[in-house]
């Protein structure tokens, strides 16, 4: 009787419901899910009450200026999405992928410092390919990212953190090298002299090592922090103005030095390299879109020189 009465229930269901859930769980507004759905907010608020009605138990509460998904809410958006997007991709099936038609708006989640880097390409490439799609570029909590990939909040993350977690699949976007900037040019820097200077650190946590520390202390090594400061531009500036070295990867090194007067220093010893991954949910691995973002993104090592290639 217990699968009788769910079939029935779920026949009664109007698709057009869960879609609406879904678009406002991911926008936390009723508003900006309106101007999404091209409907009035009245729709929206008519829609989520049919569907509250349905199910027997509100879906969100109002929290200041957004929406905040009730416990049946988040229960219920991972399985909204994942059915919702295998009915997207099995509909894309029956035609040609076509992401001026498919893809309507796309959610990057990345640092800051990578954003400077990958966001000029991939809208210079959306422009081109789709120009009518809505990209976002936003930050993400490392505690939360599975959750709002597996959600459809965020569609794709970059990161130099590889994800530990078999429910996400990555791919490594490129590797770059750490090199050292100055404001005073340098014929060479050896370990010891690098070991023995004053340096400003860059890392958005309010404590623990940085990127650059943990692949130090990885070599066993441990500088010596004069600073700490949230951004690289800010890092730069206090570079600019002092005799403290800055530690950075090679591509944004040479992309940050166009705007400040920073000499990159060769250095005699191994600096330590690392990755920068590109990573989604599992389950939409042979998603379109995610596949379309995919190659938009995997030929960034192609359009930029490496660090290797400059030494």
């Amino acid at each position: 009787m217990k699968n009788i009465r769910g079939a029935a229930s779920l026949a009664g269901l109007d698709l057009n419901l869960l879609h609406v859930f879904r678009v406002v769980y991911r926008e936390s507004s009723v508003s900006q899910a309106a101007r999404i759905l091209s409907v009035s907010q009245s729709a929206v608020s008519h829609a989520l009450g049919r569907l509250r009605d349905q199910l027997g138990a509100p879906l969100f509460e109002q929290q200041g200026r957004g929406l905040v998904p009730t416990p049946m809410a988040e229960r219920l958006a991972p399985a909204v999405d994942a059915a919702l997007t295998r009915l997207e991709d099995a509909l894309a099936g029956r035609r040609e992928f076509d992401p001026r038609r498919d893809v309507s708006r796309l959610v990057v989640a990345m640092p800051s410092q990578l954003e400077q880097l990958l966001l000029p390409l991939l809208v210079s490439k959306i422009s081109q390919e789709a120009p009518g799609i809505v990209l976002h570029s936003v930050r993400f909590d490392r505690a939360r990212v599975k959750q709002d990939l597996e959600n459809g909040v965020i569609d794709v993350v970059i990161d130099a953190a590889t994800p530990n977690d078999p429910d996400l699949s990555s791919e490594c976007l490129f590797e770059d090298t750490m090199c050292v900037v100055a404001a005073r040019g340098r014929a060479h820097m050896d370990l010891a002299a690098y070991m023995a200077a004053q340096h400003v650190a860059v890392s958005s946590r309010r404590k623990g090592p940085s990127l650059v520390d943990i692949l130090l202390i990885q070599q066993g090594l441990r500088r010596k922090i004069a600073v700490r400061c949230q951004r690289f531009e800010t890092a730069c500036e206090i570079a600019v103005s002092s005799d403290l070295l800055l530690t950075l990867g090679y591509l944004h090194a040479n992309f940050l030095r166009h705007a400040f007067p920073l000499i990159i220093v060769p250095t005699d010893f191994s600096m330590p390299s690392y990755k920068v991954q590109l990573y989604w949910a599992q389950r939409r691995d042979e998603a379109q879109a995610v596949l379309w973002v995919r190659a938009l993104l995997r030929d960034f090592a192609s359009a930029h020189p490496q660090a290797e290639a400059s030494a």
